[in-house]
């Protein structure tokens, strides 16, 4: 695959691109997208999970809103970085569907079909920041992506010692306004102030409690 115009190689050999930005009210999100290119013979591909740092521009950590554009992907989340890692949830996700991840959550993105592309696009704060300590400390998130047999498996990590997991399928997000079956891009072009809660997560806060 064409490298995208203006990417940078992340050190795990991804390519991310910063796109459009929107300042409103002393907030501001970023637009990026990030391309797993496709690797014969090996794994499911990943980043290492991580938390979303506290903002300065608002003074919380952010949530991620994920757009899947190609392939297929499996965003994989979990409550808490301690012991108990709390809820964790592996959605899988196609072309068009969309996953939010909550503030404080622990993420990470994984390609599910590593013999091919996955490309996705997401808005995230714009002065955003990674929390890894307490991840690494657990030696990674609480459930591995195994690949097996062409379908994607998850291995427990004993270094946490309780949680609760479940995999399910992208939904919609009415509660958040989101449109389902349209770009996200194109709803923020239409409605900039839709994607607020990005960068002021504080307006969300009952949406988050529910999460």
């Amino acid at each position: 695959m064409q490298r995208p115009g203006g990417a940078v190689q992340h050190s795990d050999g991804c390519w991310a691109r910063d796109g459009p930005r929107y300042d409103r009210r002393a907030q501001s999100a970023v637009w990026r997208c990030l391309v797993f290119e496709r690797e014969h013979g090996r794994g499911a591909r990943s980043f290492p999970g991580h938390i979303h740092a506290v903002s300065p521009s608002c003074n919380d950590s952010t949530c991620e809103v994920y757009e899947i554009w190609d392939g297929e992907a499996c965003i994989y989340m979990q409550q808490f970085s301690g012991d108990d890692a709390g809820r964790c949830i592996a959605v899988h996700a196609k072309a068009g569907d969309v996953v939010v991840v909550p503030p404080g959550w622990v993420h990470a993105t994984i390609n599910a079909k590593p013999d091919s592309n996955m490309i996705f696009g997401a808005w995230c704060v714009r002065d955003y920041g990674f929390e890894y300590q307490n991840v690494r400390e657990h030696g990674g998130i609480a459930y591995f992506p195994v690949l097996r047999d062409g379908g994607l498996y998850w291995k427990t990590n004993a270094r946490y010692l309780s949680s609760v997991f479940c995999e399910c399928g992208a939904r919609e997000y009415p509660e958040l306004g989101i449109e389902a079956g349209v770009p996200i891009y194109s709803q923020f072009c239409n409605d900039p102030d839709k994607f607020l809660f990005v960068s002021n997560p504080q307006i969300a806060q009952d949406v988050w409690k529910r999460a």
